[in-house]
């Protein structure tokens, strides 16, 4: 069993501490989000077995944790979702994108499945190989290629934003110093 590791705010969780649950209003609603990421084992026609993980709904979203579970043994990614909370808007595309970023990032093959969502195949090069029509019942069978080579950001998750926070500082102080440096010319008599 799989317990959702980020639960969507104010729709699955509050953002405030778990003690305070039982004095809101909304009584003993709080979803108890798991902490340790599970990979699945599956075998496959030829006997040959592949390690998938799950990301349920909202945890596409968490870059970082999906690098984990690709890092501990995911060969292939499923991403299941409601995506039936858009409507007609682009969230349900916008959702559409961040699996092909978790399938670039990772370079694995993820099988998508959305009740009223995009359901299909990406491939480890975030390409859409197949996409069943929206808000009606279809099947598709595909081949999905397990890889076992960790990309660069899975092994280093954190460097990306750590690198742009670096960058923004050392712009940010550059900057800074040529206007002083302008304000100081501007002032000579």
């Amino acid at each position: 069993m799989y317990h959702k590791q980020h639960a969507l705010a104010f729709a699955e969780t509050m953002p405030w501490p778990i003690s305070l649950y039982q004095k809101s209003l909304f009584g003993d609603r709080a979803m108890l989000t798991g902490e340790d990421p599970y990979l699945f084992r599956f075998t496959d026609r030829r006997n040959e077995e592949c390690r998938m993980a799950i990301g349920i709904c909202y945890e596409q979203m968490y870059p970082t944790t999906i690098a984990r579970l690709t890092a501990q043994g995911a060969q292939v990614l499923t991403f299941m979702m409601n995506d039936g909370w858009f409507f007609d808007s682009p969230g349900a595309v916008q959702l559409l994108q961040f699996s092909r970023l978790r399938a670039i990032e990772n370079r694995r093959s993820i099988a998508r499945c959305s009740n009223q969502g995009f359901s299909g195949y990406i491939d480890p090069f975030g390409r859409i190989v197949e996409l069943l029509p929206r808000r009606q019942a279809a099947t598709a069978t595909f081949s999905i290629r397990c890889n076992n080579r960790l990309s660069f950001y899975t092994r280093h998750p954190d460097w990306f934003p750590l690198g742009c926070v670096l960058l923004f500082v050392v712009l940010t102080t550059w900057f800074w110093l040529r206007l002083r440096k302008a304000r100081e010319v501007r002032q000579w008599p």
